[in-house]
């Protein structure tokens, strides 16, 4: 895409040069035999470059297409690997919970439910940081490399590359930077026999909230509520609040976010400002 951009430039220029030499020379030495098969001479190569110019655009749009294809695949497959995050939420005790358990040694009872709360967490934990160690293994070498064949034709000011930049490249890369600085504590927790629970506990929490849209809302807000969700590209969840008039809405606001992005880069690859959805053929 690049190299097509400035062939198409060079070729441009060269085209122009030429063009007002061989004029110049013609409508000035009209009579000059040797002038007249220099024109000429530089008139074939105009017409040589001409068809180079003419080549280098087709190509630019040919690469163009690809390049931006690709793009759009990136922000599908970085949107499906953040998607297989789940959302912690450590299980706590609840008196109310066991009010109406009837046991003989309800002390005891209540002890051994405490109990398996906390394993039940350790064991979700674990397999939770597990997916994040997994995430920020993740190579981003392919996607740097498109980034660099990126340039658009008409962009002089490189204005729209920066948007591309801000919006998906550094955007993926900074959440994949973020991860593995979290991971370095995680895979010190998993390695360990005995890790430190609560402190990786607190470090998951951190980090989820820069990615997961996590929110309460009381039941009267049905029209906000409804808005938002009309507009996910992913599912979400609802946590109830038990007896309380409030709920919990929570969805992957990183993979909504590509998948968005999709949407976005598939406007410029097939012109189209209505373009939204996956391979619909209607958009192309």
């Amino acid at each position: 895409m690049k190299i097509n951009k400035w062939t198409f430039y060079i070729s441009m220029i060269i085209n122009a040069l030429l063009l007002t030499i061989s004029t110049i020379l013609y409508f000035n030495f009209a009579d000059d035999y040797t002038v007249s098969y220099i024109v000429s001479i530089l008139l074939n190569v105009f017409a040589g470059s001409f068809i180079l110019s003419i080549t280098s655009l087709v190509n630019y749009f040919i690469y163009r297409r690809y390049l931006l294809r690709d793009i759009m695949n990136e922000c599908l497959k970085y949107s499906h690997m953040f998607s297989k995050l789940n959302y912690f939420i450590p299980k706590k005790y609840h008196e109310e919970d066991l009010k109406h358990i009837k046991v003989k040694n309800k002390k005891e009872f209540i002890e051994q439910y405490k109990y398996d709360l906390d394993i039940d967490n350790i064991h979700k934990l674990e397999q939770i940081l597990k997916d994040y160690i997994d995430l920020s293994e993740t190579s981003t070498r392919e996607l740097w490399n498109m980034y660099d064949d990126l340039d658009f034709i008409t962009d002089l000011t490189d204005k729209k590359k920066r948007e591309y930049w801000n919006n998906v490249f550094n955007y993926i890369y900074s959440k994949i930077c973020m991860i593995k600085e979290y991971s370095f504590h995680f895979k010190i927790y998993v390695s360990a026999n005995n890790g430190n629970y609560k402190v990786n506990e607190e470090k998951l929490l951190d980090l989820q909230d820069k990615i997961f849209f996590c929110k309460k809302y009381n039941y009267d807000n049905g029209d906000e509520v409804k808005d938002i969700i009309s507009k996910l590209e992913v599912g979400y969840e609802t946590i109830s609040g038990g007896e309380s008039k409030e709920f919990t809405i929570v969805y992957n606001e990183v993979s909504d976010y590509l998948l968005k992005m999709f949407d976005s880069v598939g406007k410029d690859n097939y012109f189209n400002e209505n373009y939204s959805g996956i391979g619909s053929e209607e958009n192309e």
